[in-house]
């Protein structure tokens, strides 16, 4: 799989909660039951692959860097993602 090293939601959030100063106040853990539940509440129809994918989160890919093939990468992090998304600034439209 082309990509970074895995993260989970919960380090995404945090680290997106850090680089722009937000600060987490709370956190509420979705069980698969709980997902589940909500979608036969709203009538929400989940296929075969997200019902698979609710059910077994933690699947974890090895990954391909450039720097697996002795290249530099802009971004070898989330963190630096975000930290460049938060340098850019907000969008001035015409």
């Amino acid at each position: 799989v082309l990509g970074n090293p895995h993260i989970t939601a919960k380090d995404a959030i945090e680290t997106v909660c850090n680089v722009f100063d937000v600060p987490m106040r709370f956190r509420v853990k979705i069980t698969a039951r709980f997902v589940f539940a909500l979608a036969k509440l709203l009538r929400i129809v989940i296929g075969p692959w997200e019902r698979y994918c609710i059910t077994h989160p933690y699947m974890i890919y090895d990954t391909v860097r450039p720097d697996t093939f002795g290249l530099t990468t802009k971004f070898p992090t989330f963190r630096s993602v975000v930290q460049n998304i938060k340098d850019i600034g907000p969008r001035k439209t015409p």
